[in-house]
C-alpha cells in the first residue's frame, strides 16, 4: 500500500470483506467503520440501531452493492473459460432468462463443477474487495495461507455434518469463514438474518392421490433465502417423479405457500398428457426438463414418467407440417 494512506490506523483482511460482499442483500447497504473497523448494513426494510443520516458520517464508507459486484458476470465468465465445451454451453444456457442464479446452481452439480466454481467465486470476491480497499485507500491483508488452497484447486471437502447441530449437512457456504447446515439450522440461520416467519413445525412429506387412485409420496423442503422463500416437493416413492415448487415474498406466510403448492399438486396429478403408447393426448404436453446423470442425458418428465428425445421425435413427427408452440417457465410457474 502507498505511504499516507487515508486509513492507515485499521486494517482489514480481504477475506472479511469478501465474506461481506457475499452475504449483502439487494435491499441494502453495508457499510465499513474506519474508526472501530467494523461492517454495519443498513435497509429500510429492517430495523437499525444506527439513524440512516448516521452513515453520512466521513468515518463510514460503502461497500459495493449487489450490482456492483456483478456476480452474473461472474458466473458467465466462468462458464465461458471452461476447457469442456459440453459443460460450458449447459452453464451457458442455463444462465439465459428469469431465474438464472438458481439453475445455474442447480447444474453446477449435475456437471460436476462445485468445487471449481465455488473456488472461482471465492477468489473473484477477494480480488473485487481488494480493488474497494485500494479505491478508499483502506489498508488490508491476506489471512496467511487462507486462499493458498483454493489457488492450487485443492479445496477440502465440504464437511459432512452440519456447524451447529451434527446433523447430516445439506447446505454450504462459502466464504472466509465456511459452514455446513442442515436444512432446519440453514432456515433458522436465514430467519434470524432476515426477520423472516419460520413456524416451528413445518411438513416434511405428504401422500397424495391421482385421478385413478393411485398414491404418491412426496418429500418436502422449506427454504428461507436472503430475498425469498420456498417449497419444494419431490416425488420419492413409486414409478413417477412428480414435482413441484411455489415461491414467495420473505414475508409470505409458509402456511400460504402451502396451501398453494397442495393445490398446484393435486392440480397436476388430476392430469394426464400422455397415452399408453407414449402418444400426446389433446395435442398438448406439461412437464420438466431433468438431467440423467446415469445415461449422461437429458429427459423429459410428462406425468412423471421420464421420456427420451427419441421417443418424443417419434411422436413428433405423426404431426409433420403442424406448428408448434414450445413455452418455458420457472419451476415455481404454472403452465397452462
Amino acid at each position: 500500500m502507498p505511504e499516507g494512506d487515508k486509513h492507515n490506523d485499521k486494517y482489514v483482511y480481504l477475506e472479511d470483506v469478501a465474506e461481506e460482499l457475499d452475504m449483502a442483500f439487494d435491499d441494502s447497504t453495508t457499510f465499513y467503520n474506519t474508526e472501530t473497523g467494523e461492517f454495519t448494513y443498513y435497509s429500510e426494510n429492517f430495523s437499525n440501531e444506527i439513524d440512516q443520516d448516521e452513515f453520512e458520517d466521513e468515518k463510514y464508507i460503502a461497500l459495493p452493492s449487489r450490482y456492483d459486484i456483478r456476480e452474473y458476470d461472474m458466473m458467465a465468465e466462468f462458464a465461458d473459460a471452461l476447457q469442456d465445451e459440453r459443460k460450458s454451453e449447459l452453464l451457458l444456457v442455463a444462465l439465459e432468462g428469469k431465474g438464472a442464479f438458481r439453475r445455474f446452481k442447480d447444474t453446477l452439480p449435475r456437471v460436476g463443477l462445485e468445487k471449481e466454481w465455488y473456488k472461482f467465486k471465492d477468489e473473484a470476491f477477494v480480488e473485487v474487495a481488494r480493488k474497494w480497499c485500494e479505491e478508499n485507500e483502506i489498508p488490508y491483508k491476506v489471512r496467511s495461507g487462507a486462499y493458498a488452497g483454493s489457488a492450487k484447486g485443492d479445496r477440502e471437502p465440504w464437511p459432512d455434518k452440519c456447524s451447529i447441530c451434527g446433523n447430516d449437512a445439506k447446505i454450504h457456504i462459502s466464504g472466509a469463514q465456511e459452514a455446513s447446515y442442515c436444512l432446519d439450522c440453514h432456515n433458522k440461520h436465514m430467519a434470524a438474518l432476515t426477520g423472516a416467519e419460520m413456524p416451528d413445525a413445518v411438513p416434511t412429506q405428504i401422500v397424495l392421490f391421482d385421478a385413478c387412485e393411485e398414491a404418491h409420496a412426496f418429500s418436502i423442503e422449506s427454504m428461507i433465502f436472503p430475498h425469498c422463500k420456498s417449497i419444494h416437493a419431490t416425488e420419492v416413492v413409486g414409478t413417477t417423479r412428480y414435482k413441484e415448487a411455489v415461491y414467495g415474498e420473505i414475508d409470505d406466510s409458509f402456511e400460504g405457500m402451502w396451501v398453494k403448492l397442495v393445490s398446484r399438486l393435486e392440480k397436476v396429478l388430476s392430469k394426464k398428457y400422455m397415452g399408453d403408447d407414449a402418444s400426446i393426448e389433446d395435442l398438448k404436453a406439461v412437464g420438466y426438463v431433468e438431467y440423467n446423470s446415469i445415461h449422461e442425458a437429458y429427459e423429459v418428465i410428462i406425468d412423471g414418467k421420464a421420456y427420451t428425445w427419441a421417443q418424443l421425435e417419434k411422436n413428433l413427427s405423426v404431426h409433420e407440417g403442424w406448428k408448434i408452440k414450445i413455452e418455458f417457465a420457472d419451476m415455481s410457474e404454472e403452465l397452462e
